[in-house]
């Protein structure tokens, strides 16, 4: 595919699928999650994540070593509503809004996440922030 080419929409939410989905997996699998089949289909090597605006890896292998401690830290946790997705072929991302709910954390917690996909519609960049569900005051 040439790099002046634009993903498709649907391409393009495939992946915010899959990152969902392997999201997911990171979360209840009683099976660590491997580097060859679960990390390199859906990443880039060089894939950089950002949390609530502070760059935490800078490589897919340090993302699965980051997962591997949120799981020991918060235990198990679900995905319980995927509420939003907005797909962008001209910026090649995806935008992704979902609650999550961990064992070992109290209350449950929103994510934005922005995805940044390379031709290959591999995951170049993970930009995400959260924070706790919180009652609406007003």
């Amino acid at each position: 595919m040439a790099s002046a080419e634009l993903l498709s929409v649907d391409a393009i939410r495939s992946v915010g699928h899959n990152f969902i989905s392997f999201l997911n997996k990171a979360g209840q699998s009683d099976i660590p999650l491997a580097f060859e089949s679960d990390i390199t289909p859906l990443f880039t090597p060089d894939c950089k994540k950002i949390v609530n605006n502070k760059l935490l890896v800078t490589s897919s292998e340090e993302h699965l070593n980051q997962l591997r401690l949120a799981r020991a830290a918060a235990g198990k946790w679900t995905i319980m509503q995927m509420s939003c997705m907005i797909s962008s072929s001209e910026e090649r991302s995806c935008t992704l809004r979902f609650e999550w709910q961990a064992e070992k954390i109290d209350n449950p917690h929103t994510t934005m996440v922005i995805l940044s996909i390379n031709n290959d519609k591999k995951i170049t960049c993970i930009d995400e922030v959260f924070c706790p569900c919180e009652k609406t005051v007003g």
